[in-house]
């Protein structure tokens, strides 16, 4: 599975599960096809580290925007990469933020606080990446 398809998964889940929610989660697209696009891209407000989904809770909930990075389990990511997106959820909201590695993750993100098996907080992903060896991080299999 690809991270565009577990991301598919995530966004199909929450529409049909969660339809009162509606709009409370968007899609950020990072993916750029060359240098040029990345460029007009930046020059458009494109911010290297945004996560893949931001998900806005209730007002009424305390909990504020919260980025959530979607990876693929047993997938391998540059570790700089990695952790420019831990750097981001800190700065958007350092109480909030996931990198979400299942669909039964995701959802009890929305549900509740998400500490569920599947998902990682920004120290607990630093903490991955500093006992991994090399430049790449791969992310845990369940």
């Amino acid at each position: 599975m690809s991270e565009a398809q577990l991301q598919q998964q995530f966004v199909l889940s929450f529409s049909q599960n969660f339809p009162h929610l509606h709009g409370r989660l968007i899609g950020t697209f990072q993916t750029s096809n060359s240098k040029r696009d990345t460029m007009v891209k930046r020059g458009l407000g494109l911010v290297p580290g945004v996560s893949d989904l931001i998900y806005f809770p209730k007002p009424d909930s305390g909990r504020l925007a919260m980025g959530l990075e979607v990876k693929v389990p047993g997938s391998y990511h540059d570790k700089d990469h990695v952790l420019r997106q831990c750097d981001w959820m800190d700065v958007c909201n350092p109480e909030e933020g996931y990198f979400c590695l299942t669909l039964i993750g995701f959802n009890s993100i929305i549900v509740s606080r998400g500490d569920f098996v599947g998902n990682y907080t920004p120290d607990q992903m630093r903490s991955l990446v500093a006992k991994s060896k090399g430049k790449n991080v791969r992310m845990p299999m369940f």
